[in-house]
């Protein structure tokens, strides 16, 4: 076989002046060895200026490699990471990491502020100081609020809205992304290069695609703090209640010639309503049922206050209307101007046969003979709180009840006679009066469970709109030895 050799020069590649005998004795298989030798050495510049043309693209390439990165970091962030200011460095440094921007910075509403002023809560390879000297956030998240678009400054020097200058180390080009959730801006992704028109049509894109997973997993943390934030209330709240619940009477006291029954439900997790008992002496027992203005826990919290100061002051009180003065100078000085308690204060004297009751704003007390003969007894009397001067002392007045066998109190807030059917009638003091003397012949515990029954069946399932407590007493006239020491259970609430 010969060897091969090109070239009419002399210039021999393997065998000398081979070409030219394969020319010489064979001419078309030289003249295809020269045109495939030329193609050959065109197909080797071709590659070689093709690869030397896309060296630059290698840029681009390790650019899609860290925007790849950044991606799967945030999408591992909106679906496991809840930790807000976690979040926020990865959010910020989204931009920087993946090569489409120098600096970067996140901006999120004030809440001292109202939600009108936008503080930085995140940076990437710049300072709060330079952003706060550089740039108005707040003009550039105002213009994102009216076109929810990103907002692409490719001179900062000449915008009106950055202060920086034309020279190196400065912000050449900004760009701004609104971030939003649920049809909300909750906060703006800023991105800037040291360069000029720094920013091409993928950069935008690019960085809006972080925003977008940015707002989300931003959503889903705030989401996150709000639930927690809602299971930590609800304990606290359920606590409360429990702890209100021990502050009431788990008890009624039992005394000879007389029987007692007593409720109260909240209409919220806990309420300003309260009733509470005291024995005075062998054969004398104090009642109280006051209503809180308001509902919720700040009711809640002066109803235990208010139980504080009948258990000590009730005793050291004369009478009804003694203990309702100190309990307003005690309460003047806690009692916000808005707050007021309403409060019926009687004094059950079993020796003498005798009920003295007074009322500070509350609710008339009812009562109904053996005979049928009822009223409301309706003493005057401000609201604890509503003045603290002598004015309220003077306007107390007490009524002395002297009773007789078949005699029955009931005392009650609001919650009772303002509840409401489902077309909105009130329940009412005429209808509470007829069915009193309807059930007068019952013990204390069968009038109270025919209120009860009754307020149910008028609601038809509705809900209580108040906190509604009621106290049944009922004078039996029987023999009186002694107060008998063992307790009977208080009824649960309905």
């Amino acid at each position: 076989m010969l060897g091969l050799g090109i070239g009419n020069s002399g210039v021999n590649i393997l065998v000398p002046r081979s070409f030219e005998y394969l020319e010489f004795y064979f001419v078309p298989l030289a003249s295809f060895v020269k045109q495939a030798s030329i193609f050959g050495i065109l197909y080797c510049i071709t590659a070689f200026l093709s690869l030397l043309f896309h060296l630059p693209t290698s840029g681009d390439y390790e650019q899609r490699e860290g925007e790849r990165a950044t991606m799967y970091s945030l999408a591992h962030l909106v679906s496991q990471v809840f930790d807000a200011e976690r979040l926020f460095v990865t959010v910020t440094s989204a931009p920087v990491e993946a090569g489409s921007a120098d600096f970067s910075w996140l901006a999120m509403p004030d809440p001292s502020s109202g939600n009108l002023r936008y503080r930085v809560v995140g940076t990437h390879k710049i300072s709060s100081e330079q952003i706060a000297e550089w740039v108005d956030s707040d003009l550039l998240v105002e213009s994102m609020i009216g076109e929810r678009n990103p907002i692409v400054i490719q001179r900062a020097s000449t915008d009106h809205r950055l202060t920086v200058l034309p020279s190196n180390g400065q912000i050449g080009s900004l760009l701004a992304v609104p971030l939003i959730a649920r049809d909300e801006i909750i906060g703006a992704l800023f991105a800037a290069k040291q360069v000029v028109n720094g920013f091409e049509r993928d950069d935008i894109a690019t960085i809006s695609v972080f925003a977008a997973q940015a707002s989300l997993a931003i959503d889903n943390s705030r989401l996150f703090e709000q639930q927690v934030e809602k299971e930590r209330l609800s304990r606290e709240m359920s606590i409360a209640r429990e702890v209100q619940r021990r502050l009431l009477p788990q008890n009624v006291p039992v005394m000879s010639g007389v029987s007692i029954a007593a409720s109260s439900v909240s209409a919220q997790e806990v309420g300003g309503d309260y009733y509470d008992f005291v024995r005075l002496a062998d054969k004398k027992l104090g009642v109280i049922i006051g209503d809180v203005s308001g509902k919720g826990t700040s009711a809640a919290f002066y109803m235990a206050e208010m139980q504080g100061i009948f258990q000590s002051v009730s005793r050291l009180a004369d009478s009804p209307a003694d203990f309702l003065h100190h309990a307003n100078v005690a309460l003047a000085q806690s009692l916000d101007r808005n707050i007021f308690i309403s409060a019926i204060y009687a004094i059950l004297d079993l020796e003498k046969e005798e009920m003295i009751l007074a009322r500070a704003g509350h609710c008339p007390a009812a009562i109904i003979r053996l005979n049928g003969e009822s009223r409301y007894i309706r003493t005057k009397g401000l609201g604890l709180g509503l003045d603290r001067s002598d004015l309220f002392r003077r306007s107390l007045t007490e009524e002395h009840i002297s009773l007789q066998p078949g005699d029955v109190f009931v005392l009650y807030t609001d919650g009772v006679v303002e509840s409401r059917s489902s077309d909105g009638e009130e329940y009412g003091y005429d209808r509470l009066l007829a069915l009193l003397n309807d059930h007068r012949h019952d013990d204390a515990d069968g009038i109270h469970a025919a209120i009860l029954r009754d307020l149910r069946s008028f609601m038809a399932g509705e809900e209580y709109d108040d906190d509604m407590t009621l106290v049944v007493l009922k004078w039996h006239g029987l023999p009186m030895e002694s107060i008998i020491s063992s307790n009977q259970i208080v009824h649960e609430s309905a």
